[in-house]
């Protein structure tokens, strides 16, 4: 059973809500306006598809857990080399919109979402992490201050592996700002 949103803000807790849940869906309508978006995060859901806009808490999550985040030693090297810069807020929109430029079975960062999660940005509750090589932006993710992640990492590069180690640099930076995403 999903529930039906309308233009009243709430969400069923998804506690108590689980056996009714098909696949995570928790419930469809509503719009994606900062408050809703924010009480959604707040609460572990998040929206998947616009039209219409459907709401989603599966269980298990996927976390990537910062403390223990493994750095190769070819990573390790290329850190002390300086291949890898990470900045913060910089470049929230070329962030959002590589990750939906990305091409990817089921993309579903449309429209709707950047401009969702732009408001959002501009509204101080979601924030960027940028890794850059050279000047070309190779990694990056975006997230609440709170830890309630919106994305998880975006990849906008041609190699996995060089993604994995943008992750993997960018997650330091967050670690050492004592933040966190999933």
């Amino acid at each position: 059973m999903v529930a039906f949103l309308e233009n009243k803000l709430w969400f069923p807790d998804p506690r108590h809500y689980g056996e009714y849940m098909d696949n995570g869906l928790l419930a469809v309508g509503g719009e994606m306006s900062v408050e809703r978006l924010k009480l959604a995060y707040r609460m572990g859901i998040f929206p998947w598809t616009d039209r219409p806009v459907t709401w989603w808490c599966p269980d298990p999550r996927g976390i990537i857990d910062l403390n223990n985040v493994r750095i190769s030693r070819s990573l390790a090297r290329a850190r002390r080399k300086g291949v890898f810069r990470c900045t913060m807020n910089q470049s929230f929109e070329e962030v959002v919109t590589a990750c939906a430029k990305t091409p990817r079975p089921g993309s579903w960062i449309t429209e709707p979402f950047i401009r969702g999660y732009l408001r959002m940005h501009q509204a101080g509750y979601a924030h960027s992490v940028e890794c850059w090589q050279e000047d070309v932006l190779v990694g990056g993710n975006i997230w609440r201050r709170d830890g309630g992640a919106i994305c998880r990492g975006i990849d906008v590069l041609s190699s996995q592996q060089r993604f994995q180690n943008s992750l993997a640099a960018f997650s330091g930076s967050l670690a050492c700002q004592g933040l966190s995403t999933f």
